[in-house]
């Protein structure tokens, strides 16, 4: 395959380079820096030819320098790299921003009264911490007494242990549930009570939701005679001519006939029986 090679090409300078250990690379800016010459921001990204010649080593890791011209200025700047896996630049710029001036403490670190509430904060902690360093060394002073402590309760309590034990793997059997049980607390009991008295409260609910569904709303009157009707009618405009009761109604018993009204001793208009006439 062929290759071009330009007229400045020479086998022995490029040998010569590649025994001083410089050559000409790609070179990407790591972060953005300040020309000291033109004063131009060079942005992060921005690639450059740059010679790259080792200049030292740390250890078994090699030290880098590239060597590159500003485009805007042609300024010669260097960057060389660090065993801290950081680039330090050497000549020709300035960074941007160094991360060692970034102060990432809060910006009201000297005011006093925050610089009380740590001191109160610190305060708090370490007397916490002795209280429990002290109550360790209180409890752990003797070793034997406290493991004949430890053993003596745990045979007290092995019997109702494995009794507990065996009844929850009975009950995670029979619910499918795979979950260890933990012991229950009063404050287990008080929030089950509460749970079931707001079941009976939305059960309750669920009733009287269902009956006022369930009923008519267009109640339906008992029918009436029509007697019955007209008396009522009677004695409520009764009531509201004389509310005092001053014109009550005498209610008189109908006396009865002694004679039928069809007698058959009935009045005649011509006497038949007369012979005078």
């Amino acid at each position: 395959m062929g290759r071009y090679y330009s007229n400045e090409f020479s086998d022995d300078v490029q040998r010569k380079k590649k025994k001083s250990g410089k050559n000409i690379i790609r070179f990407e800016l790591p972060y953005s820096i300040w020309c000291s010459h033109c004063d131009n921001l060079l942005t992060q990204g921005t690639r450059y030819n740059a010679s790259k010649t080792a200049i030292g080593k740390y250890y078994t890791t090699t030290i880098w320098s590239f060597q590159f011209r500003c485009h805007l200025c042609s300024n010669e700047i260097t960057i060389e790299t660090d065993p801290k896996a950081k680039y330090r630049l050497t000549s020709g710029a300035k960074p941007r921003a160094e991360p060692g001036l970034i102060d990432t403490k809060p910006l009201e670190k000297d005011e006093a009264l925050v610089a009380i509430e740590r001191n109160t904060q610190a305060q708090q902690a370490n007397s916490i911490i002795n209280a429990l360093i002290e109550r360790n060394e209180r409890q752990w002073a003797d070793n034997y007494e406290a493991s004949q402590k430890l053993r003596k309760e745990f045979r007290t309590n092995k019997r109702k242990f494995l009794d507990q034990r065996e009844r929850d793997k009975k009950f995670t059997e029979q619910a499918a549930f795979s979950v260890p049980l933990v012991t229950p607390s009063p404050n287990d009991q008080v929030e089950a009570a509460s749970l079931v008295q707001r079941a009976k409260g939305k059960e309750k609910n669920y009733s009287l939701n269902e009956k006022r569904t369930n009923d008519s709303v267009f109640k339906t009157k008992s029918k009436i005679s029509k007697n019955t009707a007209l008396a009522r009618i009677a004695r409520n405009t009764f009531i509201k001519r004389d509310p005092f009761g001053t014109h009550a109604p005498v209610h008189r018993k109908k006396q009865e006939s002694t004679q039928h009204p069809f007698s058959c001793h009935s009045q005649k208009l011509v006497n038949y029986d007369d012979e005078s006439e």
